[in-house]
This record gives C-alpha cells, structure tokens and sequence, in this order.
C-alpha cells in the first residue's frame, strides 16, 4: 500500500446532499454484474494525505463515510465524503444511500463539514468555470522484469508524456523502450493519443532492444 502526499484541493463542495446527479436506478439493490464485489478507492484525508483502501462497492455512502472517518481518526459527525466526475472534475451530489460502486470513480475526499459549507458559499458567486482541483486519474504500469508501479495522471496527458514520466522515473532508456496494450502485447501504443482514448487505465511497458 503507497501514500502519496498530494497537495489539498483549492475547493471541496460538500457532498452528500439531496439532489443527485444520477438516476435514483444508482441506489438499487443490484449494482449489474459489470461492477466488481470490490473496489480499490484513493482516499484524500482533510490534510491531503493520500491513502488507498478496498471496500465493498456495495457500500451506502453513509456507511463509507464512518468508516473512513473512523478509520483515519475524524469525527463522523464533522466530516463529510465529496466526490468527483473523473472526466470534468465536476462534484457529484449522491444520497446517504446511494453504493459507492455506483459512481464509478476510485478517488474520494474526506472533508470537513463547516469548511465545506464556507468553500460551497464563497463558489455561488459565477467566478470561471475551470474545476475545483486538477483532476487526475490513477494509472498502474507493468514495467519489465515483472515489476509495478502506479502513477497519477492528468486527463489531457498523452502517452508520450506518460512515457516520458515513467523513464524518468525509473532511469529506462527512452530508446530501447516502448508501450503497449495490457491485454494486447503486441499492439504498440500511439505516443499522440491520450490514455482515455484507449479506455484503459493500465499500460505495459516492454524492452524494444535488440
């Protein structure tokens, strides 16, 4: 399990209210077979602390929200969970009731009420209409000799970015490398496009040298 330190979000609407940005379908018993028992979330604590947990996507909110305030030492009562679309970055109203699985995200952020309610406040005013925070996406890469890591990304980076990163970060020759599909070895990955036009959120990196 990694903890990444992350720098805390500039502005954290409260979630759980009444409205929903869904269908009340999303808060039925069954999640549909296309949504796994488990989840793996990033948990993003009031201080901007990361941490990365399971839980069963089956979960009410409500329910996730004592768990992860108790588990990390927060009141219940004073925080509250915020979620958002990792597309636009926009904030997700959801009802207490309403299973974690159903929003098909794998970040959520635990806020303190009354500074959520004040932040909430000051962004009624029409001000721009850039998201709240830079959004990213957690993105797992296979790299040679059986070896892992995970990364988070921003949504408009390409692959040559991406590519770029990861030699970086792990002092492999740009050169002798490439990526490729994760279900796919054979298929090289176009370094122009983006991750999301390949809808995945894995990549594996492969020795191209001779």
């Amino acid at each position: 399990m990694t903890t990444v330190n992350q720098a805390k979000p500039a502005h954290l609407p409260l979630g759980g209210s009444t409205g929903s940005a869904f269908d009340d379908d999303a808060s039925s018993e069954s999640l549909g077979s296309s949504i796994p028992e488990f989840i793996t979330l990033t948990v993003v604590l009031p201080d901007g602390t990361e941490k990365t947990t399971e839980v069963n996507s089956g979960k009410p909110m409500i329910d996730l929200a004592v768990q992860l305030t108790a588990a990390n030492h927060l009141s219940p009562t004073n925080h509250t969970l915020a979620l958002y679309h990792p597309e636009n970055g926009r904030p997700i109203e959801y009802k207490a009731s309403q299973m974690i699985g159903s929003f098909h995200v794998d970040t959520v952020y635990v806020v303190n009420k009354k500074a959520a309610k004040g932040k909430a406040k000051l962004q009624a005013k029409p001000s721009n209409t850039t998201p709240p925070f830079e959004v990213t996406n957690r993105l797992a890469v296979n790299l040679p000799k059986n070896q892992k890591m995970v990364l988070r990304i921003k949504t408009q980076s390409t692959l040559a970015d991406i590519f770029k990163m990861v030699c970086t970060e792990r002092n492999l020759d740009p050169y002798k490398h490439e990526l490729r599909h994760p279900t796919q070895p054979n298929l090289a990955l176009n370094m122009a496009n983006s991750l999301a036009s390949y809808r995945i959120n894995e990549i594996t990196v492969v020795s191209v040298s001779g």
